[in-house]
């Protein structure tokens, strides 16, 4: 065994702390938790240094991590329901939609399904994907007031019937 000097001391501790700060990046990129990545990147900054490719990364990673969260708490719910239809890709793009047309509530969207597929140019299978997992939302009526929808909608059938007589 050899004994190392001061300056091989300091080189070794300087080592680890580089190798402890990437790993605590590395675990906390893969995780995509934002407030790891937030102490991970406050140590690695430390150690490693602004311009790392490693804390610029883990920088970019913890902007986009922090975009989903404010998207996901923009309207309560829709990540879950789009990853039942493995749609997570499409929540910041709803979310900037439902914003600009004025929408906060899954009911919302489902009512308007046909506009947002419309208007994120869906293929037919993820447009079809995206109303099966939003049919649960859709408000349902009241039978007072599913009544007076199926009266109104045969009145017409019933004047032309009667028109023909």
């Amino acid at each position: 065994h050899q004994v190392l000097g001061p300056e091989a001391c300091s080189a070794a501790e300087a080592l680890l702390a580089e190798l402890e700060a990437e790993g605590a990046l590395a675990e906390a990129v893969l995780a995509r938790d934002a407030s790891l990545l937030q102490i991970a990147l406050r140590q690695a900054r430390a150690v490693l240094g602004e311009s790392d490719q490693r804390v610029l990364h883990a920088t970019q990673v913890l902007e986009v991590a922090e975009a989903e969260l404010r998207a996901a708490s923009a309207v309560p719910g829709l990540a879950e329901v789009l990853g039942e239809a493995s749609l997570q890709r499409l929540l910041p793009l709803i979310v900037a939609w439902c914003q600009e047309v004025g929408l906060a509530s899954l009911p919302d969207i489902a009512r308007q399904m046909e506009a947002v597929t419309s208007a994120l140019q869906l293929k037919p299978l993820e447009k079809k994907r995206l109303m099966k997992v939003f049919e649960p939302h859709l408000p349902v009526a009241s039978p007072a007031a599913a009544s007076a929808a199926a009266a109104a909608a045969a009145a017409p059938a019933a004047a032309t019937a009667a028109a023909a007589l």
